[in-house]
């Protein structure tokens, strides 16, 4: 069986594909009638396939650029490098005073507290 289906596929490949005669090895044309033997639909597809892999990595190249501002502008910013016990944490030393100070007071009374 495979044997008939190569030599279905070498009588396609050797012979002319309008006038079926036999082609005498790898020429660009047929002998016979002038029809051209390697079609141009093989460098067709070979150009639209390069043209389109361009295309797949260019998207991908904007879309990797576009994942990575997103990324960069929604992230929190940057944490101190500095470790907190877990005391430290909890219980937060006092801001450093001069000593105890009392509120300050308003130099005028409210307007509505005056009789």
């Amino acid at each position: 069986m495979q044997q008939l289906q190569r030599a279905i596929e070498d009588s396609k490949e050797n012979n002319c594909p309008r006038c079926l005669q036999p082609l005498p090895g790898r020429v660009p044309r047929c002998p016979n009638c002038g029809v051209p033997v390697q079609s141009s639909s093989r460098i067709l597809r070979l150009v639209i396939g390069i043209v389109g892999l361009i295309a797949l990595i260019f998207a991908i190249a904007v879309m990797y650029r576009t994942v990575r501002d997103e990324d960069a502008t929604s992230s929190a910013p940057p944490v101190e490098d500095v470790k907190k016990t877990p005391e430290e944490e909890l219980f937060p030393p006092p801001p450093p005073d001069g000593g105890t100070k009392e509120p300050a007071r308003p130099e005028k009374k409210p307007p509505l507290n005056e009789r």
